[in-house]
């Protein structure tokens, strides 16, 4: 329930399981208790679990980096592309009976900004996860938190909404390291 987590709390949790890093085999053993992510859906028709710890050794990188495993074994996304998406209606305040759009990217691009070679997504295979949600039909005040999450101005803070919205997050990975699993 997004009530009970903010979007980036949500964001945390779903970029977790694309914001990985090329490591030796032996630190992509899979940890005594990783976090599930999630089931994402493969365009070769497979949906795989991730699972994931995150690596906070890494400070340099935008976001903090996470090792995701699939069936315990490590496995590396290189691309991600992360959208919100959906409607706000506005019952009371500032905006009342209005119907806003949601459209935010939070995120897109390389996962390991270090990276020096680029990458070719047509030669990755892309799995997303797609989740939604809905406020309480009796609505919620929204937040200063919960406009910036939603990419919505200021002047909407305060009101009382209701809203039903899509988190999406897509990774691309290696073909080879889904095609044993």
């Amino acid at each position: 329930m997004l009530l009970g987590r903010s979007i980036p709390a949500t964001f945390a949790a779903v970029l977790a399981a694309g914001a990985t890093l090329l490591l030796p085999a032996s630190a992509l053993a899979s940890p005594p208790n990783p976090l599930p992510y999630g089931d994402f859906t493969c365009t070769d028709g497979r949906t795989l679990a991730f699972s994931g710890v995150m690596l906070p050794q890494f400070p340099q990188q935008q976001f903090p980096l996470h090792v995701a495993f699939i069936d315990g074994k490590g496995a590396v996304a290189f691309w991600m592309d992360f959208t919100v998406s959906g409607t706000l209606t506005v019952i009371d305040g500032a905006g009342a009976g209005q119907v806003l759009t949601i459209q935010s990217h939070p995120f897109a691009g390389p996962m390991n900004t270090h990276r020096q070679a680029p990458v070719e997504l047509s030669r990755l295979m892309d799995c997303t996860l797609s989740e939604g949600e809905s406020s309480p039909a009796e609505g919620v005040i929204l937040t200063p938190e919960l406009a910036r999450d939603f990419d919505l101005a200021d002047r909407y803070v305060g009101a009382l909404v209701t809203y039903d919205v899509t988190f999406r997050q897509t990774v691309w990975v290696k073909p080879n390291q889904l095609s044993k699993r």
